[in-house]
């Protein structure tokens, strides 16, 4: 066999085996159609029986006029509401209102005919990231009156049972948290950039600030005929002379601020 030959029958391998596993992908569409060959596109029609293998009409009529309806899953992300799951599904009686949240299903979708007669199925879309649980399958029962195994009893629709399957959705992995901010610093913010191990050991504010003498001051010309007095010719008491400052003026001002 050649290798193309081979490798078409991986695929179809493949193929048959992904067939044969269950669908667990949430239901994102419901609706209602009058005939199967009117199944929207992307649909799938729930058209036999899950026991009996059988007619899966929910409308049962007489002899004299034939009408059928068949309810038809989507499990595309684009077949219903963006971002919404069927997250359950109800019978309720023709007149009675729906659950919380639920929505009606009045018309069939291929001829717009009356959905439902004295019974009616309703169904609750929930926006996928809140859902704790959601719809993966439909199936209709001939005979059985209690519910296969893994499948929970919705109601009975003109003496057929309709059992839904549920899945559990996954929780959404949360994100780390960012690492906290290194302490402010304003020589950092405004002065010389320094590495961040400075930071972490303490970064004091004159760090990097350059010791230069103000322009003002730097007159060359006078500090060339600028001496200082010869300080070790001087005793103790010339120092104490040339030092000596009574403060009598600003006491003098201190007393006079004071006095009422």
């Amino acid at each position: 066999m050649s290798i193309s030959g081979r490798s078409a029958m991986f695929s179809r391998q493949v193929s048959d085996l992904a067939s044969a596993l269950p669908d667990e992908r949430p239901v994102t569409a419901v609706c209602v159609v009058e005939s199967i060959s009117g199944c929207p596109p992307g649909f799938t029609a729930v058209a036999r029986t899950y026991d009996l293998d059988t007619d899966a009409d929910l409308w049962k009529d007489g002899f004299w006029r034939r009408e059928t309806r068949y309810l038809c899953l989507s499990k595309l992300e684009n077949a219903g509401v963006a971002g919404h799951v069927v997250e359950d599904v109800a019978v309720i009686g023709e007149r009675d209102m729906p659950p919380e949240s639920h929505t009606f299903l009045p018309h069939t979708t291929d001829t717009g005919n009356k959905a439902w007669k004295k019974k009616q199925l309703v169904y609750k879309l929930t926006a996928v990231e809140v859902a704790s649980r959601f719809i993966v399958d439909v199936i209709v029962l001939g005979r059985q009156k209690a519910n296969p195994e893994g499948f929970s009893l919705v109601g009975e629709l003109n003496g057929l049972l309709v059992c839904c399957k549920y899945g559990q959705a996954m929780p959404t992995p949360k994100r780390a948290a960012p690492a906290p901010p290194l302490p402010y610093s304003p020589a950092a913010r405004n002065g010389p950039k320094v590495p961040d191990s400075t930071l972490a050991q303490g970064y004091a504010g004159i760090d990097g600030v350059p010791f230069v003498i103000n322009p003002k001051l730097n007159k060359s010309k006078e500090l060339k005929h600028f001496t200082l007095t010869n300080a070790s010719s001087m005793t103790v008491e010339d120092l104490e002379k040339l030092t000596d400052y009574d403060f009598r003026t600003e006491y003098a001002t201190l007393q006079q601020a004071t006095t009422p």
